[in-house]
């Protein structure tokens, strides 16, 4: 396993650290094969009921695809794996997401593939592709179907940060603890979790997860023509460009082809 991802049992439950605090816990390609790997060995394994997903330190919990060495594309095989995330939103046991820090992008994006979060008072939000001329990803199908359509609206077309408080009124966060006790908080959810009946468990996640994932085949469909045009956009490379160069970008507006 790749130290890019930290694995510990404890008891019925498995926790999953990703491990790169000095890049506030973004992903590369060998941290998101880790998850895979790592996502796929819980589903399987008759001993492990709950997961909790957490980044390293007190900063971050995820602050989404490390972009210095270049975009990380992951290999997706098709649009349901794009959706799940790694596989985090795959497996059949529920997944606690344990919010330390910021979580910005593919951060939010991996919490939404957990079936519930608990949140830092430290932690917050962002969704931020918007500056870069970008589409968020995974969260333009996840977020309006968890949330809000107008809370989701609020950070997908304002790019705004999000507090944990304010994450926790729209629903997107189920409980705000101190900073300190946020892994006991978790423990003590899976603990709860892994006291029940693991078929009844297993047997609602499934029949909630058919609901919660219908149409989405279709519209990631849209997704990606859309992304297919912002992508030779004059704005797509703006947005690039002015997040390398640490600087407010300068975006013309204008499709491909628009005079």
């Amino acid at each position: 396993m790749d130290d890019s991802l930290l694995v510990e049992r404890r008891g019925h439950t498995t926790i999953f650290t990703i491990n790169r605090p000095a890049k506030r816990n973004a992903y590369d390609d060998a941290c998101v094969q880790a998850i895979r790997e790592a996502m796929r060995a819980f589903d399987t394994d008759p001993d492990q009921y709950v997961g909790i997903l957490t980044g390293a330190g007190d900063a971050a919990f995820c602050s989404g695809a490390d972009m210095s060495g270049g975009r990380v594309m992951g290999g997706y095989s098709g649009h349901l794996e794009f959706l799940e995330m790694f596989g985090v939103g795959a497996v059949r046991k529920p997944m606690i997401a344990a919010v330390n820090g910021l979580a910005v992008g593919g951060g939010t994006e991996l919490a939404l593939n957990c079936d519930f979060r608990i949140a830092s008072e430290d932690a917050w939000f962002g969704l931020f592709e918007p500056k870069r001329g970008m589409l968020a990803g995974v969260a333009t199908q996840l977020l309006p179907r968890l949330i809000s359509y107008g809370d989701a609206a609020w950070m997908l077309l304002t790019a705004e940060r999000v507090s944990a408080a304010e994450a926790h009124r729209m629903g997107l966060v189920q409980k705000v603890v101190p900073h300190d006790r946020l892994l006991e908080e978790c423990l003590a959810v899976a603990d709860n979790i892994a006291g029940l009946s693991q078929l009844a468990v297993q047997g609602t996640k499934l029949v909630m997860s058919m609901q919660y994932k219908a149409m989405m085949r279709e519209s990631m469909v849209v997704y990606r023509e859309m992304m297919a045009r912002l992508n030779l956009s004059d704005d797509h490379r703006e947005g690039l460009m002015a997040f390398a160069e640490k600087r407010e970008p300068q975006f013309e507006n204008r499709w491909p082809g628009q005079s």
